[in-house]
């Protein structure tokens, strides 16, 4: 993304948060984003979120909170696998807190790669 007369438009590849999406564990609804067009739930606690514009390159970072409303659980995401990572999408999962792939609530993920 190229934004004239903005940190955006340095000529050496720039490490920023590219992206990011607040959205639903149970559906995938979107409840807000920036550059996530799309969050696709493929299974319980798995998901694939596409992104608006193509990232430079592989790989990149996805860093990320899961909510429950239960106190005494605690959620959170991580990357299903690296080959499930490309410059337009990633596959990634939600757990619970003893570790197995589980539905949060309500998840919130920033992406940063080169721009």
């Amino acid at each position: 993304m190229r934004v004239p007369g903005s940190f955006l438009n340095r000529p050496d590849p720039l490490q920023a948060i590219w992206a990011w999406v607040c959205f639903s564990g149970t559906s995938g609804a979107i409840y807000g984003s920036f550059g996530v067009t799309s969050v696709t739930r493929n299974a319980t606690g798995d998901y694939t979120l596409t992104f608006e514009q193509a990232l430079a390159a592989t790989p990149y970072t996805v860093m990320g909170l899961g909510r429950n409303d239960d106190a005494a659980t605690v959620g959170y995401p991580a990357m299903k696998g690296a080959t499930l990572q490309t410059t337009t999408s990633c596959t990634m999962t939600t757990h619970n807190g003893a570790g197995t792939v589980a539905d949060n609530k309500v998840v919130t993920l920033m992406i940063q790669g080169t721009v």
